[in-house]
């Protein structure tokens, strides 16, 4: 009897949690119009949603048991885990002008991920889902990638949650088979994937702490869309600065003297107005003019001009 109140109260916890991720990823989208994160930001309202409807619907029908998921409620479970993975699949393709078609992309995706869940679905009804490995370690790979995208930001906190509500939701098709006793039960998951929600919506909050107005774009460009973007933006601006024979360049740590690797100070204004035609053209791909303005301290009618 205790036990029965226990997990009910487990659950009416996890669901107000997920009510309250969902209300604060909504509230996220102001923050996302002004970037091209409004695509990845969408594809993550439709299938955090998909996938806490079927959580939630298992968990009230008694078709999960300790993390198994059997036959066509299993298929069902596995196609919106796997559109969890979309909004970082998105995220690979946000940069102007690509980002619309890249949409498609996405789709294909998921479409393709979730083949043999569609296969158990309409062909073989109540058959319990069964994946190739190739597949498999797919998910995997892109679990993980998705992870380390954002391990070296202030959201890492929020991709090992969501690591893990993925594993948790995933588990029984990775290469390697979880014991339905970590698994335990179905909204673990979801609560995971709620705090990871939360606590980045937390994080977003914070002022960024930055030497400079340069540091502080960066900071706030670098967390918001990960490694795999930054890595190419830190590329581009290093090529630029060796051109121009700039005595700095920009690592994962912000822009740095190449000297004694002291943060910028003040710049002579030739240099200055070139390193802000530079930021505003390769940033411009993934940010409105606004969105650049706002952390170089200017008005938006200062980035008018700007190359695109």
């Amino acid at each position: 009897m205790i036990a029965h109140y226990i997990d009910l109260a487990a659950t009416i916890v996890t669901l107000a949690a997920t009510l309250l991720a969902g209300l604060t990823l909504l509230r996220a989208y102001r923050q996302a119009a002004d970037t091209l994160l409004l695509v990845p930001w969408a594809w993550a309202v439709g299938t955090l949603s998909f996938v806490a409807a079927a959580n939630c619907y298992g968990e009230f029908t008694g078709q999960n048991r300790f993390g198994l998921f059997l036959g066509s409620y299993g298929a069902l479970h596995f196609t919106a885990a796997c559109g969890t993975l979309c909004p970082f699949i998105a995220l690979i393709g946000a940069k102007r002008p690509q980002h619309v078609a890249w949409s498609f992309v996405v789709l294909a995706f998921w479409v393709m991920i979730s083949l043999p869940a569609a296969e158990v679905i309409f062909l073989h009804p109540g058959q319990d889902l069964e994946i190739n490995s190739i597949r498999s370690w797919f998910l995997l790979i892109l679990i993980f990638a998705g992870l380390f995208n954002f391990l070296a930001t202030r959201y890492c906190l929020s991709s090992i949650l969501l690591g893990i509500a993925q594993i948790t939701w995933l588990g029984p098709w990775l290469p390697w088979k979880f014991p339905p006793v970590l698994l335990g039960r179905e909204l673990d998951g979801l609560a995971c994937a709620s705090a990871a929600v939360i606590s980045a919506w937390i994080v977003s909050w914070q002022p960024t702490r930055a030497e400079n107005d340069y540091d502080r774009l960066w900071f706030d460009f670098r967390d918001s869309f990960g490694l795999f973007w930054s890595l190419r933006l830190i590329e581009r601006v290093n090529d630029t600065a060796q051109q121009a024979g700039w005595d700095f360049d920009l690592g994962w740590g912000g822009f740095r003297t190449k000297t004694d690797f002291q943060p910028l100070e003040k710049l002579p204004a030739e240099t200055e107005a070139a390193l802000r035609n530079c930021l505003q053209g390769l940033l411009r791909r993934f940010v409105s003019r606004e969105w650049i303005a706002a952390r170089l301290g200017e008005s938006p009618a200062a980035t008018a001009d700007s190359p695109d």
